[in-house]
């Protein structure tokens, strides 16, 4: 699929999705997700139609709540957030959330689980484990000892130092290398030879995802500062 056909499919499910599902994460570190009004809607609000045609970024969103909501107190506290939209019709699923260790595990109606927030496969041994036991104490034959896939690896460094991302994104002189500070507040690297994806933030934070081992992970992060070094940033 070619990036403008998926982008065009992405802009129809934000213009049609009933509501926007609105992701942040609680004072213990579990996420939480809840349903909100979708103002890109076209049908539900034709108000902002207009509004909407006037934002130079396609995919801007905006988002009405309280003042007083629990949803401020946590951004303010832990600005990473995410929305999604979906078709109901195309998906449903379950999620069950666990005190120890710190993890949010997916149910879909195939029978497959995603597990996710876990800092290492024991954790996520632990976790799939707990929810078998779960289900089987209702009455549900389910596979005691499922092969576990690891399908993305999340690792993060803070060089604490403030960086220079447009240089940074002239001196890489990459196809491979995106900035479009209008669009995303951070340089995405696309590290083809390992399949990793690496984010470079103004702050200096840096952060792989996409690895599928804790060895790729680390190595994307440590390629990235190799490569800051070779221009003389650190």
């Amino acid at each position: 699929m070619e990036l403008e056909e998926f982008k065009n499919i992405s802009i129809n499910l934000i213009e049609s999705s009933k509501a926007a599902y609105l992701t942040t994460i609680d004072n213990d570190g579990f996420p939480i997700t809840r349903a909100m009004f979708n103002l890109r809607n076209k049908e539900q609000f034709p108000e902002f139609i207009e509004t909407y045609k006037e934002q130079e970024n396609k995919f801007t969103i905006f988002i009405s709540t309280n003042t007083s909501s629990s949803k401020l107190t946590h951004i303010k506290k832990n600005p990473k957030i995410s929305v999604y939209y979906c078709d109901p019709d195309d998906f449903k699923g379950a999620t069950y959330k666990l005190d120890y260790p710190k993890t949010a595990v997916l149910i879909l109606p195939s029978g497959k689980v995603i597990c996710t927030g876990a800092i290492n496969m024991e954790e996520v041994e632990k976790s799939i484990r707990r929810l078998t036991e779960k289900i089987m104490k209702i009455g549900i034959n389910v596979n005691t000892n499922p092969t576990i896939e690891t399908q993305n690896i999340v690792a993060s460094t803070d060089i604490k130092k403030e960086l220079d991302l447009s240089f940074i994104s002239k001196s890489l002189l990459l196809k491979n290398v995106n900035y479009e500070p209008d669009q995303f507040p951070g340089l995405i690297y696309i590290m083809d030879e390992i399949g990793v994806i690496v984010l470079v933030f103004s702050s200096g934070k840096i952060i792989s995802t996409g690895a599928k081992s804790f060895e790729d992970a680390s190595k994307a992060i440590e390629m990235m500062k190799e490569k800051l070094s070779s221009f003389g940033i650190l």
